[in-house]
């Protein structure tokens, strides 16, 4: 689920990525639709954690357990978050998701993991903020 932070390339099209570039190109960062829907982010670092979490524990095995982090933020406040953390002032661009993805595309309003099985079984949660993963998006190099 939107695992995010230092290391990220925008060339599989991760969001965060293609804002991080924008932002250090100082063009507009490229929102699709309206920017309304919302996604959760995970930092790289609490996605480590957590599968370390899930490797001693004999009763997870077999089973789908979801990593991610259950925090929903709006593509348009991920955009304004970048520019906050990276100190700059580019705006967005709105994009049809027809120009993207082709007619007929629809995209869920709102994704969030269950992480019900994760908590049981490890009781982990996320520790650090999505702004943490942007300070980290932004001191990596430019592609990895």
């Amino acid at each position: 689920f939107n695992v995010v932070g230092r290391g990220q390339s925008a060339r599989y099209g991760m969001v965060l990525a293609r804002f991080i570039e924008a932002a250090r190109s100082g063009t507009p960062l490229p929102v699709y639709g309206d920017g309304s829907q919302r996604r959760c982010f995970l930092h790289v670092d609490d996605a480590v954690e957590a599968l370390v979490a899930l490797l001693p524990c004999v009763e997870s095995e077999g089973l789908v357990v979801n990593l991610g982090n259950d925090r929903p933020t709006s593509i348009l406040e991920l955009a304004q978050a970048v520019q906050r953390v990276a100190n700059v002032d580019v705006g967005v661009e709105h994009i049809p998701f027809e120009r993207v993805h082709g007619e007929g595309f629809v995209d869920p309003p709102c994704r969030v993991p269950d992480l019900t099985r994760l908590r049981s079984l490890t009781g982990w949660t996320p520790t650090r903020t999505l702004e943490d993963a942007i300070r980290g998006a932004l001191a990596s190099p430019s592609e990895v």
